[in-house]
């Protein structure tokens, strides 16, 4: 049987005991810490620890539909605000805005949604840039339309 030893939080070092490695990351150790041992028998019987990365968990993939919302949130307060004053003086930004707010949630993947970012972006109310990180950011579960 295998032992990895982490420091944690409120134990200082405890030993986790069992075969399957991915179990110990619920024991809550420290953040960020890389000071991880593993001991098992040698070949003569006698104990060895050596240093031990632990598998990294896949983040969940929440997809690309997002709420209203949560486009929103994307753009800085400035941006939101540059986007309405131009949507009563400019057309293609009103109809995008439009098109938005009738919307019943936001796919980020969605020709519609990337050319009306893209045309933000264009028209100079987001920043340089600011189009590929707004529609290329990894959703979060806060993010996530729930029909």
């Amino acid at each position: 049987m295998r032992i990895i030893r982490l420091p944690h939080k409120g134990f200082g070092l405890i030993d986790y005991k069992g075969e399957d490695s991915s179990l110990f990351l619920g024991l809550n150790p420290i953040e960020n810490s890389t000071d991880f041992w593993v001991n098992y028998k040698g070949n003569s019987g006698e104990d060895v620890w050596e240093s031990y990365t632990p598998p990294v968990p896949a983040l969940p993939n929440y997809g690309t539909k997002i709420t209203r919302l949560a486009l929103k949130l994307r753009m800085t307060a400035l941006e939101r605000k540059s986007i309405r004053l131009a949507a009563q003086s400019n057309d293609d930004v009103y109809d995008f805005m439009d098109l938005l707010s009738d919307s019943t949630y936001i796919d980020l993947e969605r020709a519609e949604t990337v050319q009306g970012i893209t045309l933000l972006e264009q028209a100079s109310l987001l920043g340089e840039g600011r189009a590929s990180t707004i529609l290329g950011a990894r959703v979060t579960i806060e993010e996530v339309y729930k029909n």
